[in-house]
């Protein structure tokens, strides 16, 4: 939780006019989440309680220096993280390759029940 004076008067200092007009136009109580590695984890973790707990309302957002509406905050929260991203990548680099390793050991069992078939007529 912040006071709206407090983020008006940090907001001056900065020489930010767009996050202060948006920020005035905003009635009642406001909280700020903050990200610092990962920018889109306050999004995530805002709208995941908006949703169990009906008080709680997004009503934009700030990402890098640019305001964003509160449209484009539940879409960007909604988005997979990184680390999600990045499995499925693996995941799909790794299915051919294991699909080739498949063919390639199911030649070879073929092969080795042709020669057993072929030793015990013999």
């Amino acid at each position: 939780m912040v006071k709206k004076t407090l983020l008006k008067k940090a907001l001056e200092k900065l020489n930010k006019k767009d996050l202060l007009e948006k920020i005035s136009q905003i009635s009642g109580e406001l909280a700020l989440g903050i990200g610092f590695e990962d920018e889109m984890s306050p999004f995530k973790i805002c709208y995941k309680y908006s949703q169990e707990n009906e008080n709680l309302k997004i009503l934009g957002g700030v990402l890098g220096e640019e305001y964003i509406e509160k449209e484009k905050v539940i879409e960007l929260a909604k988005l997979p993280s990184r680390e999600e991203i990045l499995a499925r990548l693996v995941g799909s680099l790794q299915n051919p390759i294991s699909r080739l390793v498949n063919v390639f050991q199911g030649n070879i069992k073929g092969l080795i029940c042709v020669l057993n078939a072929i030793s015990s007529v013999k």
